[in-house]
């Protein structure tokens, strides 16, 4: 079971995202040994450059806070009208 010491969700991306300004624990693995990175974040298929997002240097997990999960939704929205229009 994971225990979680915030409010947490997944964004559509398949990121862990949080209401918590500082995380400093892993939802998925209770790791303390996060990292703050601000760059390119991969979603797969996707990518979303200049979002600052947070790392878990234990098991890999990659979490977002509520700001930054509407940055990663206006670009994906964003993306998908130039598509539209490209079509």
């Amino acid at each position: 079971m994971v225990k979680m010491n915030f409010t947490s969700s997944f964004h559509q991306s398949g990121a862990l995202m949080t209401d918590k300004k500082v995380i400093d624990l892993c939802p998925i693995c209770d790791s303390r040994k996060i990292k703050k990175l601000r760059g390119v974040f991969d979603l797969g298929k996707k990518t979303i450059p200049d979002i600052e997002y947070y790392l878990c240097e234990n098991c890999g997990e990659k979490l977002t806070d509520t700001e930054n999960e509407e940055k990663i939704d206006h670009y994906l929205k964003k993306q998908g009208s130039k598509k539209k229009r490209a079509a």
